[in-house]
């Protein structure tokens, strides 16, 4: 898997985007996290871009599931926040600029959106709820809260000045493997109901 996906880089450096995915599945089955995140990150953006909002979800729960220090991945998905924020931001632009014509609604404009990408309008027709940028904005603010305090004692460690011990390197990860763990039963749950 690591020699397909440096294959892809070598071969297609000139434009990438059509092969996030494909780099970063073989970058993850490498168990190559940390650029199986930085191609996931990559498609992420893509597909929001282009209004792909099913394909975004799955890949934020992606790298939401990747095993990764928690400093990583708190980087990821402030990055991700940001997209989610900008594209937020221009769906209620294009909202407000038809209202004065008629009165459309935001699926109507991310029905728009996903026109104009690969992924075509009909991925995105009829979304609401858990599949919806603000539903991924809430999702992302959760796992950050999650993350913040690990990535405090980091910082915390890195600009002390030496006198504490240092705390157990693995104790953040678990705690973060746990929390993972509890949030896919309860999105199984969900799923079963």
């Amino acid at each position: 898997h690591l020699l397909a996906a440096q294959y892809f880089e070598k071969t297609y450096d000139e434009d990438l985007r059509p092969y996030f995915a494909i780099l970063s599945y073989h970058y993850r089955q490498s168990q190559n996290d940390a650029m199986a995140l930085k191609f996931m990150v990559y498609s992420f953006r893509l597909s929001l871009s282009i209004g792909a909002i099913p394909e975004a979800h799955t890949l934020l729960e992606m790298v939401i599931d990747l095993d990764i220090k928690p400093l990583q991945l708190h980087g990821a998905l402030l990055d991700v926040k940001e997209h989610l924020d900008t594209f937020s931001a221009s769906v209620k632009d294009v909202e407000g600029s038809f209202a004065p014509q008629r009165n459309v609604d935001t699926a109507s404009i991310l029905d728009h959106v996903g026109s104009s990408g690969s992924s075509g309008s009909a991925h995105v027709r009829g979304l609401d709820g858990e599949l919806g940028v603000d539903a991924m904005v809430r999702r992302v603010d959760r796992v950050l809260r999650t993350v913040a305090p690990f990535v405090q004692d980091v910082h915390d460690m890195e600009n002390s000045d030496g006198a504490e011990p240092p705390r157990n390197n693995h104790e953040p990860e678990a705690m973060l493997q746990t929390a993972r763990q509890s949030q896919a039963k309860q999105s199984a749950a969900c799923i079963i109901l």
